[in-house]
């Protein structure tokens, strides 16, 4: 299992976003897109939902650091 799987679902969700509305995103798709497991992905995110906010707090906190450097 990679070592950054969180990412490697939410990197899939952006690429899935650009091919189809964000609402119209399953879990199925993510999973199919990651070759991973429903398990797996319910192992690091409880929904779509916690998919995106977890997405945007990285971007947040990138952000930040970069803004005191």
């Amino acid at each position: 299992m990679p070592a950054n799987m969180k990412g490697m679902i939410a990197d899939a969700f952006v690429s899935l976003s650009g091919e189809k509305p964000i609402d119209k995103i399953t879990v199925k798709d993510l999973v199919e897109k990651c070759s991973i497991s429903r398990q797996t992905f319910y192992y690091h995110f409880q929904d779509i939902l916690e998919v995106i906010e977890w997405s945007a707090e990285q971007v947040f906190q990138q952000l930040l650091a970069r803004s005191l450097e």
